[in-house]
């Protein structure tokens, strides 16, 4: 099911991919300790890791040559559907397990901002691909030192819900954070929105030498635009549907969703949602309009 639902949300990032790199798709624990065994150039530039049954407790081998591969210089990437399926017991052992120090945080959407000290680490041209701001419903993470924070929540972020209060925001939904001589990131987007695929290419072909220190873990108001309300800062796909929304297909959520990528008919609030009906919407998806 997994495979399925991520070939619907993500083909045109891996079109993105696959026009920028050689892109090696492996799918057990004996193909990715194959891959992670490869030296010289023939070892992986970054590793991607979509899959949430890495976590599992049987792929601790794979998770130390996880590890070990980006201690020595590597660059890992936990991304796509990886926060969406991972029980937080199985994060919460695989973070010890991989010296990581996060914890599993809340899920819920709110607005975060891009953390400026971060231009210094990717470069101007590179940072300027990167929304400024954008809404995210996505699982965050605690336990992220300040400088590891890719983006953060402004003094006016709150939840949004209709179901809980709009509380303040104070994790953390992307990460990139030094291990040893290389980096290991983390976005917990569950709804591929335009500003995480920009954030994904990014750590992709970043050059990066050190992160700079940064003790900011808010931002002030006036980093956002003074005309920016909550539906400008929801990525353009979003602000495309204002006269088709009606509500997720499955709970009726009236936050911002994403339509199916196949039919583009139904609408979904969440990965978790669209997974819970794929099984009855695949073959309406698939029949000729």
């Amino acid at each position: 099911m997994q495979v399925s639902i991520f070939n619907d949300l993500y083909s045109a990032l891996c079109q993105n991919f696959e026009a920028h790199y050689n892109l090696i798709k492996v799918s057990t624990s004996a193909a990715a300790t194959n891959a992670l065994s490869k030296s010289g150039p023939r070892q992986p530039k970054a590793v991607l890791v979509v899959d949430a049954g890495l976590a599992k407790r049987k792929n601790k081998v794979v998770q130390n040559k996880l590890i070990n591969y980006a201690k020595t210089g590597g660059t890992l990437l936990f991304c796509c559907l990886f926060s969406s399926f991972v029980p937080p017991p199985n994060f919460s052992a695989m973070s010890r397990s991989m010296e990581l120090g996060w914890g599993f945080g809340d899920y819920h959407r709110t607005i975060f901002a891009l953390n400026p000290a971060f231009q210094s680490v990717f470069g101007s041209e590179v940072f300027a691909t990167l929304e400024k701001a954008y809404s995210m419903k996505t699982v965050h993470l605690t336990g992220v030192p300040p400088q590891a924070k890719m983006y953060v929540p402004t003094e006016a972020s709150r939840v949004q819900s209709a179901v809980f209060p709009p509380n303040e925001v104070d994790q953390c939904p992307a990460v990139l954070q030094k291990h040893g001589d290389g980096f290991v990131g983390f976005i917990g987007d569950v709804n591929n929105e335009a500003g995480s695929q920009a954030l994904i290419m990014a750590m992709l072909s970043m050059s990066l030498i050190q992160v700079v220190p940064n003790t900011c873990q808010r931002l002030t108001n006036p980093e956002l635009a003074a005309n920016r309300t909550p539906m400008n800062d929801v990525s353009d796909e979003f602000q495309d549907l204002p006269g088709l929304v009606g509500g997720c297909a499955v709970c009726g959520d009236t936050t911002p969703v994403k339509k199916c990528a196949g039919c583009k008919k139904v609408q979904y609030c969440s990965v978790d949602c669209q997974k819970d009906d794929w099984k009855s919407h695949r073959e309406q998806c698939r029949k000729p309009a």
